[in-house]
Formats: structure tokens, C-alpha cells, sequence
């Protein structure tokens, strides 16, 4: 979906140092964050599983300046996605899409979440999400 199809959405030029990687299961969903995105600059790279994500986290895979993670669908499973992201010694802003589980919240809080969407947030919230993400890029601490 391309972001000039959503209402209100106005599409500014991509940049190639604004990019952005979506890890979401749901089809419309993905496709919305996408548009979104994309109306905000960046350019997205899409993985539908999390394995797919973590085939991602080599130090030759092109990497992001943004994780967007959808774990509304299946929050375990986006835990456990964002600890191997963590324990790979990465640092990325995340925007992470909740359920709006409590618990789930404060534990992925406690692992460094910028910014806890609920599943049901709009333009401009994602907006305001993306203004407020700290300055930093993906970086790998090199091996020793």
C-alpha cells in the first residue's frame, strides 16, 4: 500500500538514511505502518515472523535506524524477539504495538522500549512517536 492511499496522509521524499524495519503478522496492519511510515520519510524493509527478524541480525544485513515491533497479536513471542535483538548487543530506537497488556508493558519497558503504541494508534500519535525517539543508529560492538 502505498502511503498516498490513506486519507490525509502527505507523502514526503524519502531519504535514504531513514530507514525503518517492520516486524508485524498482520497483513493490513503491516501494510498501514508501511504508509505511515513511508508519509514520514522512511523507507521500510517488512518481515512477516520473527524468525525472519532474526536472520535480520547479522553484521552484514543492511541495518535500520528504527524497529517498529507489532507483538500485539502474539506478546510472548515479541518478548522473546526483543531480548534476541537485545542480547545481540544491538541499539536501535524501538517503537513497539501492544495489546496494552500491563505486565507486558513494564517488561519490555525494563528491556529499553522507546515508545509503546497501542494497536489502535493513529497517524498522528505515530508521528509524535517518531519526533520524540532518541538520536541513535544500530550499531554491533565488534568482536574481540
Amino acid at each position: 500500500m502505498s502511503p498516498a492511499r490513506l486519507p490525509g496522509l502527505r507523502v514526503r521524499e524519502s531519504k535514504p538514511d531513514r530507514r525503518a524495519l517492520v516486524v508485524c503478522e498482520d497483513r493490513v496492519a503491516r501494510e498501514r505502518l508501511v504508509a505511515l511510515l513511508g508519509a514520514e520519510s522512511y523507507q521500510t524493509r517488512c518481515v512477516e515472523r520473527g524468525l525472519d527478524l532474526l536472520g535480520l541480525l547479522g553484521p552484514r544485513s543492511a541495518r535500520p535506524q528504527l524497529l517498529v515491533l507489532d507483538i500485539s497479536s502474539n506478546p510472548s513471542v515479541g518478548v522473546a524477539l526483543l531480548r534476541a535483538v537485545m542480547c545481540e548487543d544491538w541499539s536501535v530506537p524501538v517503537i513497539l504495538i501492544s495489546d496494552g497488556d500491563p505486565a507486558v508493558e513494564r517488561q519490555v519497558r525494563r528491556m529499553g522500549v522507546d515508545t509503546i503504541l497501542d494497536r489502535r494508534f493513529d497517524a498522528p500519535c505515530l508521528r509524535r512517536a517518531l519526533a520524540a525517539l532518541p538520536d541513535r543508529v544500530w550499531r554491533k560492538t565488534p568482536a574481540a
